[in-house]
């Protein structure tokens, strides 16, 4: 499984290089840091990713928000 999750996550800041500002690509590789690595340092990157999305892409933007305040309520 960590060959995939490195293959994953590869991809995904390779795709964020490509496309910087895509909501799905930043919520998704967020969502790999805190769900399928989940160690404190991965949890800050995934936060760092949920508050990007809402900071310059999308303030709206219900995954962000959902995965952002579920952390807070220890739920991941």
């Amino acid at each position: 499984h960590t060959v995939d999750l490195e293959k994953a996550e590869k991809a995904l800041k390779k795709a964020m290089e490509l496309l910087p500002n895509d909501e799905k690509i930043r919520v998704n590789l967020g969502f790999l840091y805190l769900r399928r690595i989940n160690t404190p340092e991965s949890r800050k990157l995934a936060e760092e990713q949920f508050l990007y999305v809402l900071e310059n892409i999308n303030p709206n933007s219900k995954y962000a928000k959902f995965y952002l305040e579920a952390m807070k309520k220890g739920k991941f």
